[in-house]
């Protein structure tokens, strides 16, 4: 396992992290105040200098409970709340698109360049803060001198450790399965037309050689499949100068007005799919009402966030009526020092809260006593930071 993956897990699922919850506060209009306040909170977490320094020292993958447990306190360092339900969605569909981009790296080394594609996503999202900008690009210094001299076999062990990591996610996504990129069982499929790194030939040759390294003889075979030479170099500038770095894996699909790729609208559209199609509707119920449900003692508002742009007809009714409370609700929150952003997949009733606030989840005193692994150092840093 290698010692150095967790910073590329992290910047590459806080990428997508960001995707979503951008382009979801964009298509409900949230105020653009609040919503740059969210975005520029989250990231400012993110790339938070002592938060870098601890997530770049040599460490061990932990476990995925723990890398979860994370993003949750990254994506509630702002004034957005999510649900357990609404963070486990995300999480999913995080975790989903960064494995499917993992298994299509081309070589170990385009690795790097689909983590600087995120970089740029998220640098353009928050490019009207110049405090929060500067920390991106702090994050890029750190990542070129810890990655980009490294030999094909350090980083193709690096890649290896992530696609361990992430053995055993398996969510279908409506996207992936429409594009047919993805099985029904959860699987990725494997396309017949690969692209080949710059510096590879098209295979259909053996060589042999001889004790001195002289080529002896060669034999030729049928290759199954379609092989395309790679003619462009990555770049691995920052930002980038260009709007491709050879790959539009990494990059914001959710953004309709990136050049070169497909906006990713008909995830959050299950009208336009067959049922067949979107069987993942179970699975990927992903932040189905990002929306605020509770009045809590402080009687804090939040706003109401959808994450699918069509509603099934049997929630048509509800859903008329709860924009007419989103409008009430943007008036109020307009009068409070603190608003909140609460997102929840659904509105959990008075007796489900009452039961969950009655759970007694404290630590006891040998467990609080225990020595702390990396990962739970991390954790704890990243409390004190928010």
């Amino acid at each position: 396992m290698s010692l150095k993956a967790l910073p590329l897990l992290v910047f590459n699922m806080a990428g997508e992290m960001c995707y979503i919850l951008d382009q979801r506060l964009r298509a409900q209009k949230v105020k653009r105040e609040k919503a740059r306040r969210v975005m520029n909170e989250i990231v400012s977490t993110i790339f938070g200098a002592l938060f870098l320094e601890k997530l770049f020292e040599p460490q061990e993958l932990p476990n995925r409970d723990t890398v979860r447990l994370l993003f949750e306190k990254l994506a509630h360092s702002s004034i957005m709340r999510l649900s357990s339900s609404s963070q486990d969605k995300l999480y999913d569909l995080m975790a989903m698109m960064f494995k499917y981009q993992l298994q299509n790296a081309i070589s170990p080394r385009h690795l790097l360049v689909i983590t600087l594609n995120h970089l740029d996503g998220i640098r353009h999202i928050v490019h009207g803060s110049h405090n929060t900008v500067n920390q991106v690009d702090h994050a890029y210094s750190i990542l070129r001198s810890t990655y980009f001299d490294m030999n094909m076999s350090q980083l193709y062990y690096i890649r290896q450790t992530l696609l361990n990591f992430f053995n055993e996610t398996r969510v279908r996504v409506c996207l992936l399965l429409q594009e047919k990129l993805q099985c029904e069982d959860g699987h990725f499929t494997v396309p017949l037309k690969v692209e080949l790194p710059s510096d590879m030939s098209k295979p259909g040759a053996i060589r042999f050689y001889a004790s001195g390294g002289k080529l002896a003889s060669q034999r030729q075979f049928k290759a199954v499949g379609v092989y395309i030479e790679k003619t462009a170099e990555d770049i691995l500038d920052f930002p980038a100068q260009t709007i491709d770095r050879g790959t539009d894996l990494g990059k914001n699909i959710y953004d309709e007005k990136q050049a070169g790729v497909r906006a990713g609208t008909n995830l959050f559209s299950f009208k336009r799919m067959s049922r067949r199609e979107c069987m993942a509707k179970e699975e990927l119920t992903l932040l189905n009402h990002l929306i605020a449900t509770e009045n809590e003692t402080d009687s804090r508002e939040g706003v109401h966030l959808s994450i699918f742009e069509e509603e099934e007809k049997d929630s048509s009714a509800l859903s008329r009526n709860d924009e007419k409370q989103v409008e009430d609700k943007h008036e109020v929150t307009e009068l409070n020092v603190n608003p909140h952003v609460r997102i929840d997949v659904s509105k959990p009733s008075a007796e489900t809260l009452r039961l969950l606030h009655s759970l007694d989840i404290s630590k006891g005193e040998e467990e609080e006593n225990a020595p702390k692994s990396h990962s739970e150092m991390i954790l704890e840093m990243l409390d004190k930071s928010l």
